[in-house]
């Protein structure tokens, strides 16, 4: 097999490393990880972010746990309690303001088939067309809420960078600090949950968008893994995922050619396979969109020193004996 991989910082000037992380045991392991964003901007000592922390420590413990090849075979409730657990284990020893959680694409080797298991919005792509990613119903939320802000806010700051910041702030911290800042009135929240309530009513009630709104998304911590709630996720944050939409599935090895592991620092997806084509789509939707609000609506926006977020690609191409 050929493999070649690729993983950018948001920062455009390189001096901070980003949260995702690789794994790559030919024949036997791929997998991409990509951290939560840490919306306090904290680090644990030593000067790592939670999100960094989280997709390193889980990088590491899969490649402790799938050294044994038949561990592998087991199924995704056990293979992925035993990840939470050992992950728990080690995060008891450190301190975060924000709590570690993590995405996991992971391909695994068996012996004449492949096997796709997918926790959260990073995915996996099979001979450049059949698609495994899980894109949560709590993000759409977070991108309509932020894409109102954005347009009542944009006649107020002129500049693109500020007007970023300052909607990365009440998006993330809920609009309710708008209000208390005197950025937006009490006229202006209404209008945005009007919104938010016309697209998303059918996800969760009244009461619930509200609640996630106001708050923002330094909020959302509390649906991680919480099955009770309309807005809960799977994540890997130490306690075992929901099982209802996390992805397994197998694959014969003879039937794919191609895969590709990618983050959701990519808004789009090529029609070729290789880490060029993934860049290229980048550099396309980047200049078509450099704000995220029009053709392509993100939680984030891109600004002149940071890109809109993370992004790494695993490719992987078949090769016959």
């Amino acid at each position: 097999m050929n493999i070649n991989a690729f993983s950018r910082s948001k920062s455009r000037n390189n001096k901070k490393p980003g949260d995702d992380a690789m794994l790559i045991v030919p024949g036997n392991i791929i997998a991409l990880l990509d951290g939560a964003t840490d919306p306090f901007a904290s680090f644990k000592e030593g000067g790592e972010s939670s999100g960094r922390y989280a997709s390193n420590t889980v990088a590491a413990i899969c490649a402790e746990l799938f050294s044994d090849k038949a561990f592998g075979e087991s199924s995704a409730e056990f293979i992925l309690r035993s990840i939470s657990e050992r992950f728990a284990e080690r995060m008891s020893n450190h301190k975060f303001v924000h709590s570690p959680s993590t995405t996991l694409s992971m391909v695994i080797f068996l012996e004449d088939n492949l096997r796709i298991l997918n926790v959260g919005d990073s995915g996996v792509r099979v001979n450049g067309t059949d698609v495994y990613c899980h894109h949560k119903p709590i993000d759409s939320v977070a991108t309509t809420t932020r894409i109102a802000i954005y347009h009542r806010l944009k006649d107020v700051f002129p500049d693109p960078d500020s007007l970023e910041k300052v909607t990365r702030r009440l998006s993330f911290h809920g609009i309710e600090c708008g209000v208390s800042d005197q950025i937006i009135d009490k006229k202006d929240v209404d209008s945005i949950l009007a919104r938010v309530l016309e697209q998303h009513s059918k996800i969760a009630s009244y009461e619930d968008l509200e609640r996630f709104v106001l708050k923002g998304i330094v909020s959302q911590k509390v649906y991680a893994n919480n099955g009770e709630h309309p807005l809960g996720f799977s994540t890997l944050d130490g306690n075992l995922p929901l099982m209802n939409d996390v992805i397994d599935t197998t694959l014969s090895l003879e039937s794919v050619r191609t895969l590709e592991l990618f983050s959701d620092g990519y808004l789009t997806m090529p029609e070729g396979t290789k880490v060029s084509d993934w860049e290229e789509e980048y550099a396309r939707v980047e200049q078509l969109d450099f704000a995220k609000v029009s053709d392509f609506e993100n939680i984030k926006g891109s600004t002149s020193e940071e890109f809109f977020d993370d992004r790494s690609i695993i490719s992987l191409e078949m090769t016959t004996p």
